[in-house]
C-alpha cells in the first residue's frame, strides 16, 4: 500500500503541470524508502521551476529523479557506489520499479527501465566504492574520532548492502533487509566468507569492551569479505 502522502503528491503534480508532465511514477526499495520518478514530454523547455517545484512539494525521505522521456535510460546506468555518503539504488530501481511500482499518475512507463549492467560490474563497482569511498571518508575518520561503535555499525550495515549487490549475479533481486544475510548464504555457501560473517558477528558483540582491538579487528574482517567476495564478480 502506497502512502497517501505519496498518492497525492504523484496525482496533484501530474494534474497541474499536465501536458508537461507525462507521468509520475514511486517505486519502493529494499534498502532505502524508495523513490519518484517524474516524467516529463521531450519538448519541456526550462526545467528549473517545475524540478525545483516538485522537489519542495515530495515526500521527504524519498529520491527524486525528474528526466524527460527521452532520458529515462539514465535509470537503467549502474549509478555511483560511494559509502557512506549515500546508498546507490539503481542496481534494484528497475527490479522494484517494474514488479513492484506504482503509475501515480498518466502513462505507464515502468517496464520501459530495464537492467542493463552486467551484476558483475556491479559487484566490482561496489567493492570498488568501498575501497576507495568508504576506507577514505568512513572508516579513516571514524578510526582518528575514535567512535569504534559507529564504525561497527557502519561495516555491518555495508556487509548487507555488498550482499544484496551480490545476489543480483543469481538475478536474486526480491530482497529486504528481513531476508538478508540468510538469503545470501543460500547462494552463496562460501565458507570462507560464511566464516568472516561469524567472527565479524561475534567480535562486533565486544565492542564495548575492547573498543579499540576490536574496531580494528572488524576492518580487518571487511576488507577480508571484500576480497573473497570480489573473486566471484571476475
Amino acid at each position: 500500500m502506497v502512502d497517501s502522502k505519496i498518492t497525492m503528491f504523484g496525482r496533484q503534480f501530474g494534474l497541474r503541470h499536465s501536458p508537461m508532465v507525462e507521468s509520475v511514477l514511486y517505486y519502493p526499495h529494499p534498502l532505502t524508502k524508495g523513490g519518484l520518478i517524474v516524467v516529463l514530454a521531450n519538448d519541456t523547455g526550462d526545467l528549473l521551476d517545475l524540478v525545483g517545484e516538485a522537489y519542495q512539494q515530495a515526500p521527504s525521505g524519498l529520491s527524486l529523479h525528474c528526466l524527460r522521456h527521452r532520458e529515462l535510460f539514465q535509470l537503467t546506468l549502474p549509478g555511483i557506489f560511494a559509502p557512506p555518503f549515500s546508498v546507490n539504488e539503481r542496481p534494484h530501481l528497475p527490479y522494484f520499479l517494474k514488479h513492484k511500482g506504482t503509475v501515480l499518475f498518466g502513462q505507464d512507463w515502468r517496464g520501459a527501465i530495464q537492467p542493463k549492467t552486467d551484476p558483475g560490474v556491479l559487484l566490482i563497482g561496489h567493492i570498488e566504492g568501498c575501497m576507495d569511498s568508504l576506507r577514505r571518508y568512513g572508516i579513516l575518520p571514524a578510526l582518528l574520532r575514535r567512535e569504534y561503535d559507529e564504525l561497527a555499525a557502519m561495516l555491518e550495515q555495508e556487509l548487507i548492502y555488498l550482499m544484496s549487490t551480490a545476489l543480483l549475479l543469481h538475478n536474486q533481486w526480491d530482497v529486504s533487509l528481513a531476508t538478508l544475510p540468510e538469503l545470501f548464504w543460500r547462494y552463496f555457501p562460501d565458507e570462507q566468507l560464511h566464516e568472516i560473517w561469524q567472527q565479524f558477528g561475534k567480535s562486533r558483540q565486544q565492542i564495548k569492551e575492547e573498543p579499540s582491538e576490536t574496531a580494528y579487528h572488524l576492518v580487518w574482517l571487511f576488507e577480508r569479505f571484500l576480497y573473497f567476495l570480489e573473486g566471484y564478480a571476475s
